[in-house]
């Protein structure tokens, strides 16, 4: 039995439990393994650090401007 919603059971079996789907962008998605899947998490989660780190940048840049007009 498979599980379908939270209160259903329904006859059945599971195939491919190691592929899934990932949202590769603009609405394009692709089939991998969850191996592949980790790496491209991975990937994404170093670039949104690097985005961060460039953001932070930018705000202590600015917040030392401000500093400078107020004295």
């Amino acid at each position: 039995m498979v599980p379908f919603g939270p209160f259903a059971f329904m006859p059945g079996k599971l195939v491919h439990t190691n592929e899934v789907t990932v949202l590769l962008g603009d609405n394009w998605f692709a089939k991998c393994s969850a191996k592949q899947a980790v790496g491209l998490v991975e990937h994404r989660k170093e670039h949104v650090r690097k985005t961060i780190d460039d953001l932070k940048k930018v705000m202590k840049n600015f917040e030392s401007r401000v500093e400078f007009t107020e004295d």
